[in-house]
């Protein structure tokens, strides 16, 4: 059976499931646990990056947003992110 057709072994972690309207803009961050993408109506764009990259995505510092990015992806600062491409 393939990871992603089963919750994992032991303690489980979280489940979650997030819905929103049309047009809702998620920024650009990192989940801990696997993740699965279910798009029951429209479309939504998803940029995946590898662990890797994780330092020029500019995590936050403050502990409650450290999954979150600093970068603002519709108006992306090149001087203040120059390792952000």
């Amino acid at each position: 059976t393939p990871d992603y057709t089963s919750l994992g072994e032991g303690l489980l972690h979280a489940v979650n499931a997030w819905l929103g309207p049309g047009g809702t803009v998620t920024p650009l961050h990192t989940d801990p646990h696997h993740n699965l993408l279910a798009q029951v109506v429209g479309s939504k764009y998803v940029r995946l990056y590898a662990p890797c990259e994780t330092e020029a995505l500019y995590p936050c510092d403050h502990l409650l947003t450290s999954n979150s990015s600093q970068v603002d992806m519709d108006e992306v600062d090149c001087k203040a992110f120059p390792k952000f491409t």
